[in-house]
């Protein structure tokens, strides 16, 4: 139907090929290693859920969930999809750090600019959750627009490119 579309990547998923750190939690919830769940561990500091997936991690191998770079540039060369930024990591950007912010938001336009050789210039909040940081973050590494899951529609009197809502 030539309709055009963006795809949010992160890259540590697409050039390693581990899993989501939520599906790790999700497998490790259900086989009854960890009292940790998905939903909990939106909430802790970053490098506390960093520590909790990691454990996970060496247990539960997942397969591939995610694109690989390959295919990642296959699909961009099309004329209807772009590629958006959506973090090294997929963190929660607001139980991040200041460097861990702005390293997630600027490196991943970086690492997806060299795989594609061309522009990124969109980026999707992880879980749609951001703070005037990230979008400080997002202007000083040259995006143009983000997109949130707030439920709200863009219009005159809400316009600005930083607030942007999949809705």
């Amino acid at each position: 139907y030539k309709i055009p579309i963006t795809i949010f990547a992160s890259t540590q998923p697409i050039e390693t090929g581990e899993g989501y750190w939520w599906s790790y939690v999700a497998k490790a919830t259900e086989k009854g290693l960890t009292s940790a769940t998905v939903s909990g561990l939106k909430k802790v500091p970053n490098a506390e859920r960093m520590n909790i997936v990691e454990s996970i991690k060496t247990q539960l191998p997942l397969e591939r969930e995610a694109l690989t770079i390959d295919e990642l540039k296959t699909l961009s060369d099309t004329r209807y999809v772009h590629i958006g930024s959506h973090t090294i990591n997929h963190p929660i950007l607001t139980q991040c750090t200041d460097e861990q912010s702005g390293r997630e938001i600027k490196q991943s336009r970086q690492i997806l600019e060299q795989w594609l050789q061309k522009p990124v210039k969109h980026f999707a909040y992880p879980n749609g959750e951001f703070t005037e940081r990230e979008i400080k973050s997002l202007q000083d590494s040259g995006y143009e627009i983000a997109f949130s899951t707030i439920p709200q529609y863009i219009n005159n009197d809400n316009r600005d490119a930083f607030y942007a809502s999949t809705y």
